[in-house]
């Protein structure tokens, strides 16, 4: 009735038969969890008295196909449309502000947005997965786009970011597998794009390379001092990245599921390569680190099924947590005199590796469970020992050499 200005928390909670709701046009809210999962619901259209849409006020109304949200609407909560599945599409009127964290987390048949003008926040996650997703046009107003907040949208294929865009989260545009291009306004201060890749205005933080442009083959420019989290991730066609000898910070999971990277040479200016940097690089067969790095992260090259040969510098002071873990291929490494951190389970499943390390027993610094698959170990001496164990040496061309 005409008399409800709001919709209470669960009130129509998980009524699985409801088909059809008509919201009277002196309703103001529509409260946490309102509508939450009434999987039957077909179609809504929110008045323009509704000025808040609640925390998952129709979280997986999964036969909910298209939403009209009314021009008084000024916030739609976290969480609110997340995995309506058969939705497909949105306007968003211009009085809303802020898009909640999720609030389309998982629409998976969203194929158009309509951003009203007047949102300055799109949240975390809010677009998370909505594989269908082919377009999107960011107003002006827009000032932040959240971590992930497109991420995982396979069918979008270009983003543009108008000149009001401040601040971008991690990973808001990764694994996009179409997405051929972001293209910043010219006049943005926070940010520029050169050929598709999104930069920091000032050039040194490279913050997402577009997955689906169909190079093979990149070369980072000179001015990038850093390498953004998942800036990388899921590029599946790029074989080979050239990293430019200004870089000095590979981000966590740069590189991860790039799955046809073959070969990688990280130069002597990284100090520091990232948790995850090349997690599930299936292809990856060779890795030269350079002189330079002093930490390896966690699980840097877990699951590198493909991996034979890795170079470690002699600056490498950490090694992460399975930072080889399941690089099944990986035969031999050379553990540097430098390294004083190991973390647990570094080199876990990797089946035909042996380990030849320079120091002359375990630093102290060293996980107990470093080793925890029990693989051949064998520690240095420069001439031969006098006790039992596994030793080796170099020989005079740099050669491993086993003291039999």
């Amino acid at each position: 009735p005409d008399s409800v200005t709001s919709i209470g928390g669960r009130a129509f909670y998980e009524c699985t038969s409801l088909k059809s709701v008509t919201i009277g046009n002196s309703v103001e809210s529509i409260g946490d969890s309102a509508f939450y999962n009434c999987d039957s619901l077909e179609s809504i259209i929110i008045p323009d008295s509704v000025i808040s849409i609640g925390y998952k006020a129709f979280y997986e109304c999964t036969s909910l196909k298209s939403v009209t949200i009314g021009n008084s609407v000024e916030s739609i909560g976290s969480s609110a449309f997340s995995y309506c599945d058969s939705l497909e599409s949105v306007t968003i009127g211009d009085s809303v502000t802020t898009i909640g964290d999720g609030a389309f987390y998982s629409c998976d048949s969203l194929e158009s947005v309509t951003i009203g003008n007047s949102v300055e926040s799109i949240g975390e996650d809010a677009f998370y997965n909505c594989t269908s997703l082919e377009s999107v046009i960011i107003p002006d107003s827009v000032t932040s786009i959240g971590s992930y907040a497109f991420s995982g949208c396979d069918s979008l294929k270009s983003v543009i970011i108008p000149d009001s865009v401040t601040s971008i989260g991690s990973g808001a545009f990764s694994y996009c597998d179409s997405l051929e291009s972001i293209i910043v306004s010219e006049n943005n201060a926070s940010y520029k794009s050169i050929d598709g890749v999104l930069y920091s205005k000032d050039g040194k933080e490279l913050i997402c390379y577009s997955a689906g442009k169909d190079s093979t083959s990149f070369t980072i420019l000179d001015s990038v001092t850093s390498i953004g989290y998942k800036a990388f991730s899921g590029c599946s066609l790029l074989k080979s990245v050239t990293i430019g000898n200004s870089v000095e910070w590979i981000g966590d999971y740069a590189f991860s599921n790039c799955d046809s990277l073959e070969s990688i040479t990280i130069p002597n200016s990284v100090t520091s390569i990232g948790g995850g940097a090349f997690y599930s690089c299936n292809l990856l067969e060779s890795v030269t680190i350079g002189n330079s790095v002093i930490t390896i992260g966690d699980y840097a090259f877990e699951d590198c099924f493909s991996l034979k040969s890795v170079t470690i510098g002699n600056s490498v002071t950490s090694i992460g947590s399975g930072a080889f873990y399941y690089c099944e291929s990986l035969e031999s490494i050379i553990i540097p005199d430098s390294v004083t951190s190991i973390g647990s389970g570094a080199f876990a499943n990797c089946d035909s590796l042996t380990i030849y390390c320079e120091a002359e027993s375990q630093p102290s610094g060293w996980s107990s469970y470093w080793n925890n698959s029990y693989r051949p170990v064998y520690w240095y001496s420069e001439s031969e020992p006098s006790t039992d164990g596994n030793y080796w040496h170099y020989g005079t061309s740099g050669e491993i050499i086993i003291w039999e």
